[in-house]
């Protein structure tokens, strides 16, 4: 069974980055991010430089092992040249 999450693309991301109204992401046992996470840590780190209201997003049972959390940690250090 596919899961929600590995049929969104970078588009998605990159949307959910530009957009200022999202509160809630509820992505929960949606399926497996691993193999996105870069897109999402940046779609964060943009949302909060752009001054995003995003207050919750809930990712359980979507990322596989500690190495995809420090994944995503890594790729939401953004700065003005990326």
């Amino acid at each position: 069974m596919i899961g929600l999450c590995e049929k969104l693309d970078k588009d998605f991301w990159v949307a959910l980055g530009d957009c200022k109204s999202l509160r809630v992401l509820d992505l929960n046992w949606s399926g497996n991010l691993s193999n996105q996470i870069t897109h999402v840590g940046k779609a964060i780190a943009f949302n909060a430089k752009k001054k995003g209201v995003m207050e919750y997003l809930n990712m359980k049972g979507c990322l596989q092992n500690a190495g995809a959390v420090k994944n995503l940690y890594n790729s939401m250090n953004i700065s003005e040249y990326h």
